[in-house]
């Protein structure tokens, strides 16, 4: 006699280690794929229709895993694909989940500035602020201005990243001390007077 040992079929499921995730983080997408015992097989991940990675072997226990850090914000809510390609005696399946990825926010650098004495003006020593990522500042107040004297005056930093389709903008501030000046006092030794000649 003869008989048909039909294969069994099977299912993927798959999840997310973190969605939404911010740009630039890394994301584990774990394709899980249940049937009788799954053990042999791989799985595709996929971006659309776009490979990410595959094929991924499954584990003992019918996992398999991908992790990536290039999924940007464009083009978000992101289907993330995985596709099981079945085996001798299993059924091909596939699944998806849904990733969404969120601006990241550069982050700003910039020390507590040194005391400056009035009427020095503001310059790159003071207004010297750093980002993570390229990008430009715009201070207030700005470079070349003459702060009167007093403690703890604020210095704000407005910072616009290049890549504005992955990160947001950002603000810092810090406070500066603004001496006052010790004026100058100049006086010549006079000449010489002679009794009883008045001061």
């Amino acid at each position: 006699v003869k008989i048909n040992v039909l294969k069994d079929p099977t299912t993927t499921t798959v999840a997310s280690s973190g969605t939404p995730s911010t740009y630039g983080d890394s994301v584990t997408f774990t394709a899980t794929v249940t049937g009788s015992v799954v053990a042999e097989g791989s799985v595709t991940f996929k971006e659309g229709a776009t490979v990410l990675s595959g094929p991924t072997a499954l584990d003992g226990s019918g996992h398999a895993s991908f992790s990536t850090t290039s999924l940007n914000v464009a083009g978000c809510p992101h289907t993330i694909p995985a596709e099981y390609s079945g085996s001798a005696n299993y059924l091909p399946s596939s699944g998806s989940v849904v990733q969404t990825v969120n601006k990241a926010t550069p982050v700003i650098t910039w020390a507590t500035p040194a005391d400056i004495t009035y009427p020095t003006a503001l310059s790159g020593t003071q207004l010297n602020a750093t980002a993570s990522v390229p990008g430009a500042f715009v201070y207030t107040p700005a470079s070349g201005t003459v702060l009167g004297a007093g403690p703890t005056q604020n210095l704000h930093a407005d910072f616009t990243p290049t890549d504005t389709a992955n990160y947001n903008n950002n603000s810092k501030d810090v406070k500066i001390n603004v001496l006052k000046a010790t004026p100058l006092i100049t006086w010549a030794t006079p000449a010489d007077i002679t009794y009883p000649t008045a001061l």
